[in-house]
């Protein structure tokens, strides 16, 4: 048991972690019937909206699953495909942790001053959404620097 405390400390899984919940909580709003709504039309936004986050919310977490078992296992394109497949995830994340978060501040801002409860979870949410951003530059990253070693090496076989 000490080791737990006086080992150095290893990378905690933190993006497997927050999708996993995400995915839940998105499980949970839609078989969870008499939800309160997000507000999406409250919001201005198209009906279908709904469906489209749920989607995103859905999908999203198991397209960065399956990314990361092309990342680790696979060779070549397919590692490459794993790449631009995280990519796509973690955009669908944000993008639908965006929708969440201007949705609830437009909607509850309409009700008048948010209170401390409201704003502790859109912080938190907003927190969140600034860790996926830094998730998706650290995709854009990792794509660039594939492209430059597969052209340095393209250049050197010619």
């Amino acid at each position: 048991m000490a080791e737990w405390f006086t080992k150095p400390w290893r990378i905690v899984p933190a993006q497997a972690v927050l999708y996993v919940f995400l995915w839940i909580a998105g499980i949970h709003v839609i078989v969870t019937p008499f939800n309160e709504e997000i507000g999406f039309e409250l919001a201005g936004l198209h009906p279908g909206t709904y469906y489209w986050w749920n989607a995103l919310v859905l999908i999203s977490p198991v397209m960065v699953a399956a990314a990361y078992a092309l990342i680790r296992h696979g060779r070549g394109s397919v590692r490459m495909f794993g790449f631009w497949l995280r990519l796509g995830g973690d955009l669908g994340v944000l993008a639908a942790l965006t929708a969440l978060i201007a949705t609830r501040v437009h909607v509850l801002g309409d009700s008048g001053p948010l209170g401390d409860s409201p704003l502790f979870g859109l912080i938190t949410l907003t927190g969140l959404n600034v860790f996926v951003g830094m998730l998706i530059v650290r995709d854009i990253g990792a794509l660039v620097v594939i492209e430059r070693l597969a052209g340095i090496l393209h250049e050197s076989s010619l």
